[in-house]
């Protein structure tokens, strides 16, 4: 298969566009959160553990895991 003069620019470019276009949406979103500690709160409402325990979980978890 050959490909013609200048393939490759295009296709970057393309490339180029559609990360930018991914990048900008993320940007959106994240700039209109108003506060970032209550969607963080939010996000994890359904969570019972505090975070002592959240911790203590985890180091098992990375020792089981090492």
């Amino acid at each position: 298969m050959s490909y013609g003069k200048g393939s490759l620019s295009i296709a970057s470019e393309k490339a180029f566009t559609a990360w930018v276009s991914q990048v900008s949406e993320v940007l959106e979103i994240a700039e209109s959160i108003e506060d970032s500690v209550e969607a963080i709160h939010g996000t994890l409402s359904h969570v019972k553990k505090t975070g002592v325990e959240l911790q203590h979980e985890a180091r098992e978890f990375k020792a089981k895991n090492s």
